[in-house]
């Protein structure tokens, strides 16, 4: 009877085991050579829309099926989805124009009145989706248009703003984030948080030393998250507006997104030469947990040494799923918040690190390989230009460690990166002088 409980036991465990091993990936879709710059689910999750590549497309989420593409023409039959989100905004040159999703009718916003010349860089919805943000650069300085999305009439601007280039508003309509522009090296990159109601600036988030790529409100409106180039996101208290938390990635951060339990946060990160990943970072603990590597579709395309670029996220309802747009395609997956019993080899397959980080007079270099093998370290600058080849010879498993003179190297970021076999590792290297 004993051995029978046991059995059965090991039975269940075996089988929490496996439910919980489900796939990383549940569908893909190739859309190559066409990115794909904006995904999110439907309020009831039940559909995944997305944009890029000069058309916009909606699926079913549960399989992946294309079920109405937009490319620009006007429609005029219904679409009958229930999406609480009724409008996608699509940006190009100087304008932004308006996609209503239940008909297909798009229409272009009035800009021409406060705009005479300039560009545009993004856009949000803010305060339950009844307000749409659109930011502009205009010579040096900063536009913010606001229209109501009942009447598409501007309601107001935030002009002026001199470097500013990312702008996010918080679901509740109370705050608007602003990512600011440094042209001076010693000086931050800096967030400017304006209560919208009053058109207030309340708080200069600093503490960012290289462009800021994201800004993304928590699903609550209490927690701001800032990702970088320099692989930083600082987690800000919107109550309190004190710092929680500043994460250190090896890479830059192209993309964050909330659980809507606000447990956890999603991070897109990698480097031009290396591997891109989804990133699990628990709030609570501080932590990064499980990590998804892009490569489907660019092994099925065959850029097999690379992987996605995580443009965008979007989390369903149930926090059971996560859809990313990346360079080449659309990766719907099955989330999994905590490290799993299944690792990822190529997580730990190499140990690089880097110090002083950042430096000024000279660097060195420790990384560990685990195998004998021929092994190349290079040093990029970050438009991918190679500065220097530090190590190109076979090399014995274990520890090693070099220096770098940098004595003729200007400031800047700069991108380590490590090949040992068919493996490669990289990290970002901080500069300043």
């Amino acid at each position: 009877m004993k051995t029978l409980i046991a059995h059965v036991a090991l039975m269940l465990v075996l089988l929490c085991n496996a439910r919980a091993e489900l796939p990383d990936t549940a569908w893909t879709v190739n859309t190559y050579p066409y990115p794909v710059n904006y995904v999110n689910f439907t309020s009831d999750s039940k559909y995944v829309i997305s944009s890029g590549g000069y058309h916009s497309t909606i699926y079913e989420a549960s399989t992946g099926k294309s079920l109405r593409v937009f490319d620009g023409t006007i429609y005029t039959d219904s679409l009958n989805l229930p999406i609480e989100n009724r409008f996608l905004p699509s940006i190009s040159g100087n304008s932004i124009s308006v996609i209503e999703l239940e008909t297909g009718k798009q229409k272009f916003l009035d800009c021409n009145s406060y705009l005479q010349s300039g560009i545009a860089k993004s856009w949000a919805f803010g305060n339950n989706n009844q307000f749409l943000f659109g930011s502009f650069v205009r010579q040096d300085t900063f536009l913010v248009l606001i229209w109501d999305v009942n009447t598409w009439q501007i309601i107001d601007n935030y002009n002026g703003i001199y470097g500013a280039m990312k702008v996010a508003a918080s679901n509740d309509g109370q705050f608007l984030a602003i990512g600011m522009y440094s042209t001076n090296p010693d000086k931050d990159y800096q967030t400017y948080l304006y209560k919208i109601k009053e058109k207030k600036l309340i708080a200069q988030f600093t503490g960012i030393k290289s462009q800021i790529n994201c800004l993304q409100f928590s699903m609550d409106n209490k927690m701001l998250a800032i990702g970088a180039m320099d692989g930083t996101v600082k987690l800000w208290n919107l109550q309190e507006l004190t710092l929680i938390n500043t994460i250190k990635l090896d890479d830059l951060v192209q993309s964050i997104s909330f659980s809507n339990d606000i447990k956890y946060m999603i991070l897109g990160s990698g480097s031009v030469f290396d591997l891109f990943r989804l990133k699990i970072y628990n709030i609570q603990k501080n932590t990064i947990g499980y990590s998804y590597n892009l490569d489907y579709i660019t092994k099925k395309i065959g850029i097999n040494d690379r992987s996605d670029i995580p443009w965008a996220l979007s989390i369903n309802s149930k926090n059971e799923n996560i859809v990313a747009g990346g360079a080449v395609g659309i990766y719907y997956l099955n989330a999994k918040w905590e490290p799993t019993s299944i690792q990822d080899d190529n997580l730990n397959f190499f140990q690089i690190k880097t110090y002083p980080n950042p430096i000024s007079a000279s660097i060195t270099i420790e990384y560990v390989i685990p195998y004998p093998n021929v092994t190349l370290l290079e040093i990029f600058d970050i438009n991918g230009n190679k500065i220097k080849e530090i190590i190109h010879n076979f090399e014995n498993e274990g520890k090693h460690i070099v220096n770098w003179d940098i004595s003729q190297i200007s400031s800047g970021i700069y991108i380590c990166r490590l090949t040992s076999g068919n493996k490669a590792a990289s990290i970002n290297i901080s500069i300043i002088k």
